[in-house]
């Protein structure tokens, strides 16, 4: 974490909004540039009551900031991976929630985002054995998104996209992919339908732009199981896939075979499941701790199956779906939902 940047300072001291304005900012700036500072320093001081013209309200703001930038500190020096330190970063500061309960899709967007960039430090802490840095994955991932490059007229190449930038567009060929329900839609089963059944109508829609950017073929596609904040999850495919009419389709479903089981190929295809199956493999996850809804404290010593024994950092929420950051010794932190570990006592 570099506390010399000071862009870098100005673009996160308010996002998500924090009370912080922008004459606080002017000030803390003029202080770093007076004293010869990084913004950061200048901050800190100001909520030390360094700063005559920042009022005792606005350092109060400046010192909550500050406690979000030295726990993430703390959780790097307790030697979390690279997956973790990100989570930690973009759950502390409150970005995620912020997020979740936006419902424009460019905020639904950056969330994916989030996810995947979760996911693809996770595959690095793989790679690494957990002996990667920050640095390093910074450096990895400014390097993939220069040789990227972007299609040239005339390329016979492959083009990624988001669906909403794909509105007005055709293809012969279409693959969408993540079609599972809480990626798309973004519901889940277990969120209240009242309150999110006009968001799911709003993805309805934009599941009917996707589908129909495709001029000759598309391929559906879902994953069974899938890597979301660093936790793998068994999926359950989109409810948009059911959604699809019998005689939209190339190949008929068998006759046989029951309704949550279909084979599609040609125009419209996915892979063929059982939904039993996945239900068995759902159940299976959600009931595979021990802990059912008890919370736990910081401080307890907790035992997870695979991570073995470890000791609660810090706790989020209650019963059921509480998140706790838990410090195993042979593999550090770890952000787990508190029904997958068992208790110590």
């Amino acid at each position: 974490m570099n506390g010399q940047a000071n862009s870098a300072f100005e673009r996160i001291i308010n996002v998500p909004a924090r009370g912080i304005g922008k004459t606080t900012v002017k000030r803390v700036r003029d202080l770093a540039q007076s004293m010869q500072i990084s913004m950061l320093e200048s901050a800190r001081r100001a909520s030390e009551g360094q700063h005559p013209d920042i009022k005792n309200a606005a350092s109060k703001k400046l010192k909550v900031f500050l406690e979000i930038i030295d726990h993430i500190r703390q959780v790097m020096a307790a030697g979390a991976s690279v997956s973790e330190t990100i989570i930690q970063a973009v759950e502390k500061s409150g970005y995620r929630g912020f997020l979740e309960k936006d419902l424009e899709s460019t905020s639904q967007d950056r969330l994916q985002n989030l996810s995947e960039l979760v996911a693809m430090a996770s595959e690095y802490d793989d790679e690494t054995d957990g002996a990667g840095s920050l640095v390093e994955f910074e450096e990895r991932i400014a390097l993939t998104s220069s040789s990227d490059g972007g299609q040239q007229d005339g390329d016979d190449a492959i083009t990624c996209m988001t669906i909403h930038a794909a509105k007005g567009l055709e293809f012969p060929i279409v693959f969408l992919c993540g079609m599972e329900d809480g990626l798309f839609p973004s519901i889940r089963d277990n969120q209240t339908l009242g309150q999110d059944e006009k968001s799911i109508e709003e993805e309805r829609r934009l599941a009917y732009v996707a589908f129909t950017r495709a001029k000759e073929r598309l391929v559906l596609s879902t994953a069974r199981m899938r890597r979301q904040w660093a936790d793998i999850r068994v999926s359950r495919p989109s409810r948009f896939i059911y959604d699809i009419p019998e005689h939209c389709l190339a190949i008929r479903a068998k006759e046989s075979a029951p309704p949550a089981k279909r084979s599609m190929h040609s125009d419209v295809l996915y892979d063929e499941f059982d939904q039993r199956s996945y239900d068995d493999d759902f159940s299976q996850e959600q009931n595979h701790g021990s802990n059912g809804d008890a919370s736990f404290q910081s401080g307890q010593t907790v035992k997870h199956p695979t991570f073995g024994m470890g000791l609660v950092v810090e706790a989020k929420g209650q019963g059921h779906d509480q998140k706790i950051l838990v410090n195993f010794p042979n593999v550090g932190l770890k952000t787990i939902l508190s029904r997958y570990v068992s208790s110590c006592f």
